[in-house]
């Protein structure tokens, strides 16, 4: 038997697939006259994305604020200017310090925090000298934390006398020992090396235990 005829059904229509144009090397693009020309050059290899001179940071003095260098582009109503970096912040992000009442952006607190672990003896991260520290919820909103245990462990050691402070027993860690981190009164142990050490002797806790 033959195959039978397609029966078209009403309202249908056959449609045929369009042939893709097809291009010869001769044929080139345009660009329109609005676009603006823009020409490389014909060697990859010159063609350099590192710059001549590497860009220079301002230093700025976290200590001492400085006066507004561009109010005109400030808008006073949504933004404030940083007392550190001088530049427009939001004012959810830069709050008011007291009794100061210089602003400070999340940016310049986090440089001050990093930049009080460095100090000898510590000194706690402020604003415009000790009268003015940077509050714990501050920097509690900016630290990791890792960063914000660190800070309680320093504000310990500094709150804590010479003769009562201990420290790990290894030379190579000489941690401080967090009186909070253990309740035992004869030995601690450290948070980094997990060592024991004697807290009157100084010592590594097992050589000194009796049998």
């Amino acid at each position: 038997m033959g195959n039978p005829a397609r029966v078209q059904r009403p309202g249908a229509s056959i449609y045929r697939k369009r042939s893709s144009p097809t291009y010869t090397p001769e044929q080139s693009y345009a660009p329109p006259q609005s676009r603006p020309a823009y020409s490389l050059p014909s060697s990859p290899r010159h063609i350099s994305f590192r710059p001549s001179t590497p860009p220079s940071l301002p230093n700025y003095d976290y200590t001492t604020p400085q006066p507004c260098t561009s109010p005109n582009t400030l808008d006073t109503d949504s933004q404030i200017l940083c007392s550190s970096c001088q530049l427009p912040t939001p004012r959810r992000d830069a709050p008011t310090l007291q009794p100061c009442g210089h602003a400070t952006c999340r940016a310049c607190v986090r440089a001050r925090l990093l930049a009080a672990f460095r100090t000898r003896p510590f000194a706690p991260p402020a604003c415009c000298g000790p009268a003015t520290p940077l509050p714990l919820a501050l920097l509690g909103a900016v630290a990791t934390e890792p960063e914000l245990l660190a800070y309680h462990m320093k504000l310990s050691e500094m709150k804590t006398a010479p003769t009562n402070r201990a420290y790990c027993c290894d030379p190579a860690c000489r941690m401080y020992l967090y009186p909070a981190l253990e309740r035992r009164p004869y030995s601690r142990t450290c948070p980094r090396c997990l060592r024991r050490t004697c807290l009157r002797l100084a010592r590594i806790w097992a050589i000194l235990r009796p049998i």
